[in-house]
């Protein structure tokens, strides 16, 4: 029972009305739309990293490291073509590495295919522009070091990574 005058208004039934309906799909859709998106973009960045030289930096990286390690007295000895004949700086200047080699200088097996092609130069820092073949020792107290690493897969090149190390 109600009281005289008292105005309530009418009890709806139970549900949602149209505009909480088309409310609740638009906000559905946009989240679709967003997550198709970001699905979409995870896999183009999937693709993309597969053909950047994400290993490419990694294989330069050891040789990087390595080289940071030997000896820069000369050794005499060829450019090296296997661990074995990496004894100090000069021996990397002109080797090529494939299957490649990792910074404690095992042979990465599993990457056949892959090569490391490693150059040394020297760089006076008044002429930057201007790479002298690797000569040492006379040279290194004037002049910085410049260790240029081309990784290749299967005959294409992957990437040139360049340091500067220490005379």
């Amino acid at each position: 029972m109600t009281a005289p005058g008292d105005v309530r208004a009418p009890r709806r039934e139970a549900g949602l009305t149209l505009v909480e309906v088309l409310l609740a799909a638009v906000v559905f859709g946009v989240v679709l739309m967003a997550s198709s998106w970001a699905l979409n973009h995870a896999a183009g960045t999937r693709v993309a990293q597969a053909r950047e030289p994400v290993g490419a930096a990694l294989l330069a990286g050891h040789i990087h490291t390595l080289a940071s390690t030997l000896s820069r007295e000369p050794s005499g000895l060829p450019p090296a073509v296997d661990a074995a004949g990496l004894l100090a700086l000069d021996s990397l200047d002109g080797a090529v590495f494939s299957p490649p080699l990792d910074a404690d200088l095992d042979t990465l097996d599993d990457l056949q295919g892959w090569a490391q092609q490693v150059d040394i130069g020297l760089v006076h820092p008044a002429t930057p522009e201007v790479v002298e073949a690797w000569s040492p020792p006379a040279a290194l107290g004037s002049h910085l070091i410049l260790l240029t690493v081309d990784i290749s897969h299967a005959g294409t090149s992957q990437g040139r990574f360049r340091w500067w190390l220490a005379p």
